[in-house]
């Protein structure tokens, strides 16, 4: 019910934090099965009720996905850590003021994409966590462009949810 008031930038960039613990969580090199257990629930879980919270903010069962999805992600990262991403969004935040959570939706994407070709079976998992596909695919050029729309995915979800995109 506390979070039901909340203006819809911060839904949008809060919820756009969990997922970057969430993705950062399973991309680290310490994840391990129970974290990635953690993880891949709560990029489920917010696929399926953050953009749900960002246009219906009163939806009681969304916003109870939303908090289990980001102590979920907390689980997770607590035990493996975070990357680059956060790396780059706390800088953001101490020399130019951008909040913690756009930040990170900010740079979310643009890592994501240099991250591609490494970690392209992870991205698949994901993606079906976050509900672009139902299996992962066989074919390693059927996988390069789920991975990829997995990245396209999160640049929609920021765009969608009018978050910007650069330093102002």
């Amino acid at each position: 019910d506390l979070t039901r008031s909340l203006p819809k930038h911060i839904t949008a960039t809060t919820g756009m934090d969990a997922l970057t613990h969430a993705i950062e969580s399973y991309l680290s090199t310490w994840a391990n099965e129970r974290t990635k257990e953690y993880s891949l629930k709560a990029v489920k879980q917010i696929g399926q009720s953050l953009m749900t919270c960002y246009h219906y903010p009163k939806n009681t069962e969304a916003r109870s996905m939303m908090l289990q999805a980001s102590f979920d992600a907390g689980v997770a990262f607590t035990n493996t850590s975070v990357g680059y991403v956060h790396a780059i969004a706390h800088t953001l935040g101490a020399f130019f003021g951008v909040p913690h959570g756009a930040a990170n939706a900010m740079i979310l994407p643009l890592v994501l994409d240099f991250y591609l070709d490494k970690c392209m079976d992870k991205f698949c998992d994901l993606a079906v966590a976050l509900g672009i596909a139902t299996s992962v695919p066989e074919d390693i050029r059927e996988k390069k462009v789920l991975a990829q729309n997995f990245v396209r995915k999160i640049r929609e979800m920021n765009a969608a949810m009018q978050i910007q995109t650069e330093v102002k």
